[in-house]
């Protein structure tokens, strides 16, 4: 007794080493003396040796079994098995502690838990997925510690977090690697602005585009908190230096773990926030017209629990969300699930399933826009040490989210000089005219890139001072193949002949009647014209080949009147603009296909003054 004792002094004061040995020895002196089993479970677990640690905990209690004294220990070893995937074992022990009359019943929640998890995954398992994880090579997982990934939506910049110690003392830095030609490249530190010699920075989210990042960093003069969020936007080739998001987003208390949309304007997060359903809860917030983040909101009490929930993933799409939680049925510690977004509501979130998740606690999921390659962190056993490495795996379909993306993506520039410029880009749902997605294009290289998906028929506005908005038109609503598009946009100067074709006005086929799907183009036209006062404009009509001159001069007289007409009813000056129109005198293209007489089939804006 008096060497366990002083095992226990010593292990009270952390002397690991000098307790085993003590402990070890009264074990020597008597066999059947259970305390120190117990205590040297205890110590293995501590040094993450849960083989050691289950073995001396059934030791101990195959000495004293019905001792209600060391009942929590079947607990404890319940969840070792649980951890192990021995799910008939994890079982049987949650059994025996939740029936038995010990002096500390605080687990019997999680015990309980624990059986009907087991039943959950041996159902899980009898149906796997298809599922061939394949690491990352060495360099990419150069660290002890790689985790939480972040991917653009185009698939080929990985950003992730990278740490070269297991001891909260070691440094986490943000790294990025690229995919050229099917390889990744070597990674490298993401910028010295954002990375630090001494502090933390972690869990990172990039937008779509590459151009704006979301991180955690801790300790930091300027923190709310310990961890804080903070935000950093690219321009051209340079990152900026990051700032704190503020008091809107960061609370008191500890927040980290973001995840942006594609279009950088919506921010899921957790928060240990007070006012939560639990622990660790996820939060949102949405970006104004004015570039101001919301109050965060709770996702509430169907996505989040009383336990934890971690690592939100918000697809391309902007209605699939990923994110762990161990407050729902699991296969063993966290579990990913995924939800939809439908009718402004989150579905009921479903367990991705066996074997994406296993006994270990699974996080840090993302998924590029198509739903072809995931990525996500492990452990892994390597020369004795455990370490964290980044796997990239083929999505099987059943975790694919219902709505398909699509990616466009180009420069925008100047028509006359050719210059890149930095331009307002709005893609607009044409049903309801809400704005589903707003980039800005570099300033320095003009580059942007959107988000479309499917189901939807869009309007694409590109608009800068002093120059012609851009209007483009995407129907998605059929089934369309969903390959990436190329496209580069020129923006006209503000000047005496400057012109574009108004692509998202709609007609029935030979009517002149204005489709309700024409207010979004209408109203950017009035706003345009009312932004612009001391010009004058032209709306002209213009038609194919198809059916007599008359008719065509007719019809697009008509359509070119009903544009005049919307213009002036809603408060244009008709000394404005006029309405005119040319029939099928002035087509862009031969009228030889289809596809050319669709381009004729055309209503302009033309700066006549």
């Amino acid at each position: 007794i008096l060497l366990y004792k002083q095992g226990e002094n010593y292990l009270a004061q952390r002397l690991t080493v000098e307790a085993e040995y003590l402990l070890k020895q009264a074990i020597n002196k008597d066999e059947k003396f259970a305390e120190p089993y117990f205590l040297l479970a205890q110590l293995c677990k501590f040094n993450f040796d849960l083989k050691g640690s289950k073995d001396y905990y059934e030791k101990g209690l195959s000495l004293q079994p019905e001792n209600p004294k060391f009942s929590i220990f079947y607990y404890d070893v319940a969840d070792i098995y649980l951890k192990e995937g021995d799910y008939d074992n994890a079982e049987k022990y949650a059994k025996k502690y939740v029936s038995s009359k010990g002096y500390n019943n605080k687990y019997i929640g999680e015990a309980t838990k624990i059986i009907n998890d087991c039943d959950f995954a041996r159902d899980l398992i009898k149906h796997p997925l298809s599922f061939s994880p394949i690491q990352l090579p060495d360099y990419v997982n150069f660290n002890y510690l790689q985790y939480f990934p972040s991917v653009t939506v185009d698939g080929n910049t990985l950003v992730y977090t990278s740490s070269n110690s297991f001891s909260l003392t070691g440094n986490e830095d943000l790294m990025v690697t690229q995919k050229i030609n099917n390889t990744w490249s070597k990674p490298l530190s993401i910028s010295n602005k954002i990375n630090s010699v001494r502090e933390n920075e972690g869990t990172a989210s990039i937008s779509g585009d590459g151009k704006t990042l979301v991180y955690t960093a801790c300790g930091r003069r300027d923190s709310r908190c310990n961890c804080d969020l903070y935000i950093s936007n690219k321009i051209g080739n340079e990152w900026s230096s990051p700032i704190n998001m503020g008091p809107t987003i960061n609370s008191n208390d500890w927040d980290s773990q973001p995840s942006l949309s594609a279009d950088g304007r919506t921010l899921f997060f957790v928060s240990l926030r007070r006012g939560g359903f639990g622990e660790a809860d996820i939060y949102m917030s949405k970006k104004n017209e004015q570039d101001e983040w919301s109050t965060p909101t709770n996702l509430g009490e169907k996505i989040n629990t009383p336990q934890n929930e971690s690592s939100p993933f918000i697809h391309a799409n902007s209605t699939t969300l990923y994110y762990s939680t161990n407050g729902k049925p699991s296969l063993g510690g966290m579990d990913i699930y995924m939800t939809e977004l439908s009718n402004n509501e989150w579905t009921e979130p479903r367990n991705l399933g066996y074997p994406i998740n296993s006994s270990k606690d699974d996080q840090g999921l993302v998924i590029n826009s198509d739903f072809s390659k995931g990525y996500y962190n492990s452990d892994v056993i390597k020369n004795n040490k455990q370490l964290t490495v980044l796997y990239e795996f083929d999505v099987p379909i059943e975790i694919k989210g219902k709505t398909h993306s699509n990616i466009a993506k180009g420069t925008v520039s100047d028509a006359i000089t050719h210059k890149k410029l930095a331009s307002s880009i709005e893609l607009i749902d044409l049903s309801s005219g809400a704005i589903v997605s707003s980039v800005v294009s570099d300033e320095i290289n003009g580059d942007y890139t959107l988000v479309l998906n499917e189901g939807k028929e869009y309007a694409l506005y590109c608009s800068r001072k002093g120059y012609l908005f851009k209007s483009l038109s995407f129907n998605y609503t059929g089934k369309n193949d969903f390959n990436a598009l190329t496209l580069d946009i020129e923006l006209e100067p503000i000047k005496k002949g400057a012109h574009i074709v108004l692509n998202n006005l709609f007609f029935e086929s030979g009517k002149y009647e204005l489709q309700e799907k024409s207010r979004t183009e209408l109203n950017r036209l009035i706003s345009f014209i009312k932004n612009n006062p001391n010009i004058k404009v032209e709306i002209s009509g213009h038609t194919d080949d198809i059916g007599t001159n008359e008719s065509n001069q007719k019809l697009s007289t008509q359509r070119a009147k009903s544009v005049f007409d919307y213009l002036v009813k809603n408060g244009v000056s008709p000394i404005t603009i006029t309405g005119k129109g040319y029939g099928n005198t002035k087509p862009v293209v031969p009228n030889t296909s289809d596809e050319n007489r669709q381009l004729n089939r055309r209503i302009e804006f033309s700066i006549i003054e």
